[in-house]
């Protein structure tokens, strides 16, 4: 079997992970393939070690991006600082775990001139999206009041410190951020379109790291109510760009890279993030 590349989680259908890796690699005469892996958490640690002969590397998705941490046999500092993985690189058999969702969305705040000094927060979501997004604004800036809404606000008593979790009941009547880190409006998920009108009326600029569709419905109606919008193209793009980089160790080309994203949308990026 020739070595590959892979998504590892549960759900996987809704990934442009394959489209986008397999074009770079035919591009880049990279003899290796992609593949989208259902896998369950029963099943992780038997697909971790057939990864060690098999794999150049791994990308993981929900729900596995802390549970593969004690599975693998070094992580980053700052992803153990994050206390999650998303991407696994395998030098000879050693497995090294790293966040490309932090470094992607930093870029990606650089890129939309982004500025979170002093500003007040309400990510939705507490997940390994979350902690890498919080991990990447904290790096940066000294942001103001910073609130999470969760399903159970009891699951997260040791969350971070000088952070606010709250249930949907317990909306703030404005933040000057919200960041949707949850999976509500992903292709693949059932459940409402977007989020509740109330999260969204009462924010100056919203930002969805969903990518898939590219406009989600909570994109959608934070225009429709004049608020400054993105979707997670952006910060999709960019992860994956330092995923390839971590797991081939070589530069990633990133007009190819835009150009495969522009194959899968169909449109061009700057439109599609205008």
């Amino acid at each position: 079997m020739n070595k590959f590349m892979a998504l590892v989680g549960q759900p996987v259908s809704h990934s442009w992970s394959p489209a986008l890796f397999n074009y770079v690699f035919d591009r880049s005469r990279i003899s290796a393939d992609y593949f989208s892996m259902s896998v369950d958490k029963n099943h992780l640690e038997r697909f971790i070690k057939f990864s060690r002969e098999n794999c150049f590397g791994f990308n993981v998705t929900m729900p596995h991006k802390g549970t593969v941490i004690p599975l693998i046999d070094e992580v980053d500092p700052e992803a153990m600082e994050i206390g999650a993985v998303n991407v696994v690189a395998n030098d000879n058999g050693h497995l090294i775990g790293f966040n490309t969702d932090f470094s992607g969305f930093s870029r990606f705040l650089v890129q939309a001139g982004i500025d979170f000094q002093g500003r007040s927060i309400l990510f939705v979501g507490g997940g390994g999206a979350f902690r890498a997004v919080r991990y990447a604004i904290n790096k940066n800036f000294r942001p103001g009041e910073e609130s999470v809404l969760v399903r159970d606000p009891g699951k997260y008593r040791d969350g971070p410190e000088g952070v606010r979790f709250l249930d949907y009941g317990g909306i703030p009547s404005s933040s000057d951020f919200v960041i949707n880190c949850s999976p509500v409006g992903m292709v693949g998920i059932s459940g409402p379109a977007h989020l509740p009108e109330p999260i969204i009326s009462g924010c100056e600029t919203f930002i969805d790291l969903i990518y898939n569709p590219v406009r989600t419905g909570s994109v959608i109606l934070a225009k429709r109510m004049g608020k400054r919008a993105f979707s997670g193209l952006d910060m999709f793009l960019y992860q994956a760009e330092d995923s390839f980089e971590k797991v081939f160790n070589t530069r990633a080309d990133h007009v190819l890279f835009k150009e495969s994203i522009e194959r899968i949308t169909g449109e061009s990026h700057d439109k599609v993030q205008g």
